[in-house]
């Protein structure tokens, strides 16, 4: 038996185990990071602070919203109203989905903080309602409910997902 052939089944090998750790580190990349990346769902009771972020690239068409692009939440109880409803978020399902367009492009960055420590960020996207940084990727599409919740902390009347996702055009 020649050595090539030997060394051939072993470099397989190799190269399927670190395929796997690279698609493995992806993953957890994809999803919002390992372990640190639920910090929040298990400090959900102790967070105290929330800022969002609108984050709206530059546009031919600006989209005109009815509260600023940063908002701050002081209110401890709303802050983990909101952490709350972010942790029972549905797991986003795997395959292919159309997703629904909006007029805006953007996508909302969610800061907590727990007696005066950041954790880790949550980004909301506007393409398919995903949300990542809470350790598997989370979907909002289905429960429709959260926007209301989120906007309520924020001191939005009325709120609802035209409110963050479609607002009129001004």
């Amino acid at each position: 038996m020649s050595p090539v052939p030997a060394r051939v089944p072993r470099m397989r090998g190799l190269l399927v185990v670190s395929a796997s750790v690279v698609l493995g580190c992806w993953g957890l990349a994809a999803c919002g990071g390992g372990a640190g990346a639920s910090k929040l769902c298990r400090q959900a009771g102790q967070v105290d602070a929330l800022a969002v972020a609108r984050i709206s690239p530059v546009t031919k068409y600006p989209v005109r919203f009815s509260f600023p692009a940063k908002v701050r939440v002081s209110d401890p109880e709303q802050v983990r109203t909101v952490a709350g409803a972010l942790c029972a978020l549905p797991v986003m399902p795997s395959g292919s989905m159309s997703c629904g367009s909006s007029s805006f492009l953007g996508w909302y960055e969610l800061t907590f903080m727990a007696g005066g420590k950041r954790l880790p960020g949550v980004r909301m996207t506007n393409d398919c309602e995903e949300v990542r940084g809470l350790g598997r990727l989370r979907w909002v599409a289905r429960t429709p409910s959260f926007w209301r919740v989120l906007g309520t902390a924020m001191g939005l009347p009325h709120p609802d997902v035209t409110t963050f996702l479609d607002p009129p055009s001004g």
